[in-house]
Order: structure tokens, then sequence, then C-alpha cells
């Protein structure tokens, strides 16, 4: 402890171990330990007391140490949530480009899913429009062939069944029996053509021939 923070007590203490008065305020106590010290070729300023701390004087240094921890605990404190919000804001600006980037991919991918789906749809349309197609010819094909495959059975049964008739009469009489037998049966041009040129004998055939 320096001089300045001697009290009046200790003051006296110290004079009267130096033998020295120990009347009067305590500026005068001061000036005369001062003026000791410096007699017995000590600073006065710099020279350190070895008094013993009462126990008020401990509670102000506890008082001191708590104002102290306090000051410090709160400009901690200050620091701390400075850094936290600049923690904050950091993660959030990562946390918003993450977002950002990953919301890009998942955008890219499902265009990318969604225009490979349409182009199968289409590549499956196609394909389906194509074996439709086919399918209905094979159809048409089928039904015209058994149309023809049908009347060329009715136009032999029909000769088959007539010949003998045909045989026998004149071209006029074979011709109005022939368009006859072709209307019951709804016979095309292309099948009466056909039907005629099979059936024709003797003097049909001479007939017709001649006209």
């Amino acid at each position: 402890m320096k001089l300045g923070e001697l009290k009046v007590n200790d003051l006296k203490k110290e004079l009267e171990e130096r033998e020295l008065e120990t009347t009067g305020l305590k500026t005068v106590l001061q000036s005369r330990l001062s003026q000791a010290l410096i007699d017995a070729g000590e600073n006065p300023h710099d020279y350190l007391f070895d008094i013993p701390c009462g126990i008020s004087d401990i509670g102000k240094l506890i008082e001191e140490s708590s104002r102290s921890f306090e000051q410090k605990l709160m400009e901690s404190s200050k620091i701390l949530k400075k850094e936290l919000i600049e923690n904050s804001k950091n993660l959030e600006t990562k946390l918003e480009e993450n977002s950002s980037f990953f919301k890009r991919g998942i955008t890219a991918k499902l265009e990318k899913n969604s225009k490979m789906f349409k182009e199968e749809l289409e590549e499956n349309s196609r394909k389906n429009r194509i074996v439709n197609i086919r399918f209905r010819r094979s159809r048409c094909y089928s039904r015209s062939n058994r149309r023809k495959e049908s009347s060329m059975i009715l136009v032999r049964q029909c000769i088959s069944k007539h010949r003998n008739l045909m045989e026998k009469s004149s071209w006029p009489n074979y011709l109005k029996q022939f368009e006859a037998v072709a209307k019951a049966h709804n016979w095309t041009p292309a099948e009466m053509a056909t039907a005629l040129t099979v059936s024709m004998r003797g003097e049909a055939i001479e007939s017709a021939t001649s006209n």
C-alpha cells in the first residue's frame, strides 16, 4: 500500500514505529512520514507499506473486484452478442445460397425428366399410331379378301347352277338372266365381268364377240 492510500491510524502507526510525533491532521502526518522516508533514502512516491487489510478493506476489494468482473462480463457479453449476430447473418446467407443451389439443381432435374418422359410418350404414341394403322390396313385387307372370296364363291355356285341354262340360251336372254343373278347377289362391275368371262359358252361367246 502506498503513502497516499494510508489511513490516519496507519500513518500514526508508521510514525510511531519510527519514533516520530503522531499528532496533527492527515496531511501533516503524510508530510512527516514522507520526510522520514526521504531521510531514510527511500522514494516516498514508490515506497510500499506492508499494512494488513481490515474487514472494510476486504469488502472494498471485493466490491471493486465485483464491479471490475461485472464490467468485463458486460464487455464480453457485448462482444459475444456481436459475434453471434454476425455468425447468424453469415449462416443465413449460406443457407440461402445452398437453398438456391439446391432449388436450381432440383428444377434442372425435373425439367430433364419431364422432357425425357414427354419424348417417351411421343415415341410410344407414334408407335401406337403405326400399329393401329397397320392393324386397320390388315383388317381392311382381310375383309376385302374375305369379301372377294365370298363373291367368287357365289359366282362359282351361280355359274355351276345356271350353266346348262346359260349355254342353251341366246346372248340377249343370257345377258338378262346374268343381270338378274348379279342384281340378286349385289355383284360389283368387276365381279360381273369375272362371272361373264368364266360362264360364257357356245353361242353366247360368239354373240358377244360379234357385238
